[in-house]
């Protein structure tokens, strides 16, 4: 965060604002925090099954800002642009043309009221929820609605969501689909729910653990979600399940066999300052996958580049995941290998991805990335009904990043 000077406002006074308004326009800058980024990435996939190149330059950028209304209260705001342009009228350009929905342009990304003190921070407005099935990075889920935050306890957080409206929502494979969007299931107009326990015992005896309950009016009855890692100098292990009971209309215009799926995965590590190492295990259940509302949600283990996408929700899908880094200086790099198995409630299919990353630091704000990736599909394997099979590609992407 940074502090928006009184330059600023000494320079919205010049020309017709009186004394009196530069004054009060001085008085409202004063102590405004400020953050964001502005991010570049190029990227080229070359798919087996189509002769073009498929090309996409996104422009992505974030300001936030934050300021004081009385003790503990205040006022946020975020700004945001993101636009995905392809090649026109090119040999690159996809069959399907222009996304609208990727090219949003600018637009208001949060808005919100909140009080904070050193126990409890409370928010009500446009904002993201804070819950391990959604996202709270940049374009992710976001709702209208209120989460409150009670750190009072000792190595204890609890944490509520209660939301009107959701917007931003893309599970992957569900929701963003024809069966999503029929009879208005997908995306907002129904309201969410979630409560939440987090125990932070890392300093003590290396242990964290979290518990979550959670409702999706018309979508899912009921959702829970459970997460353990244990941590021994720079090993970890983590463990984690959750259980989704959809409601009945939905389930039958998903045509799931169930209305209750299991899911569980885990993960075992070695990080310090250096390099890393880690493999990890996920199984979703065979006649109802359904337990992810985000694709790049905060609670899930995730495994390679674009492999967790394309299972995500996928019934009766395990898949093991490998991957090591290191870092040097400013210099990183890290590689990792995915296997995905969908069984005979499936897709009867096995699908994998290889990529390897080397980002580097040009300074503490500025980083850049290089991804490779190659991917190793079956042409019977379809990620969900209506969508189009997974075919064999390569892609490259290049990535800038600034953070302020």
């Amino acid at each position: 965060m940074k502090r928006l000077g009184l330059g600023l406002a000494a320079l919205a006074a010049i020309g017709t604002l009186s004394p009196a308004c530069a004054a009060s326009l001085e008085e409202a800058i004063k102590g405004v925090e400020t953050s964001g980024f502005v991010r570049f990435k190029y990227g080229v996939k070359d798919r087996d099954d189509d002769q073009r190149t498929i090309e996409t330059h996104r422009y992505s950028a974030q300001l936030n800002l934050t300021a004081p209304i009385e003790d503990d209260f205040y006022a946020s705001a975020s700004l945001s642009a993101d636009k995905d342009e392809k090649p026109a009228l090119a040999a690159s350009e996809p069959a399907g043309g222009y996304d609208a929905a990727s090219n949003k342009g600018l637009y208001n990304d949060r808005l919100y009221f909140m009080y904070k003190t050193d126990d409890l921070n409370v928010k009500l407005g446009k904002f993201e929820p804070t819950t391990p099935w959604t996202e709270t990075g940049f374009n992710a889920s976001r709702g209208n609605g209120l989460v409150a935050q009670y750190t009072g306890v000792e190595d204890w957080k609890f944490v509520g969501n209660a939301f009107v409206q959701t917007n931003g929502f893309d599970d992957t494979n569900v929701l963003g689909t024809g069966v999503g969007a029929a009879n208005g299931q997908g995306g907002s107009g129904h309201n969410f729910y979630a409560l939440g326990v987090v125990g932070s015992f890392g300093e003590k005896i290396g242990l964290d653990a979290q518990v979550w309950a959670g409702k999706y009016e018309n979508i899912i009855d009921s959702m829970v979600f459970a997460n353990l890692r244990y941590k021994i100098d720079s090993f970890y292990v983590r463990a984690q399940a959750a259980a989704t009971t959809l409601d009945e209309s939905f389930q039958n215009l998903a045509g799931f066999a169930d209305d209750t799926g299991l899911y569980y995965g885990g993960e075992i590590g070695f990080r310090n300052d250096d390099f890393f190492v880690r493999a990890n295990y996920v199984q979703t259940d065979k006649d109802q996958p359904f337990y992810a509302l985000d694709g790049d949600n905060d609670g899930f283990i995730k495994h390679g580049s674009d492999l967790y996408y394309l299972t995500t929700n996928v019934a009766d899908t395990s898949t093991i995941f490998v991957s090591a880094g290191f870092w040097i200086d400013k210099l990183g790099f890290r590689v990792g290998y995915g296997l995905a198995d969908s069984g005979s409630k499936g897709y009867d299919a096995k699908i994998s991805e290889l990529y390897a990353t080397g980002t580097y630091k040009v300074t503490p704000k500025l980083n850049a990335q290089l991804t490779f990736a190659t991917y190793d599909g079956d042409d019977k394997y379809t990620v969900w009904p209506g969508n189009s099979s997974t075919k064999d590609y390569n892609s490259i992407s290049a990535e800038i990043y600034y953070g302020f």
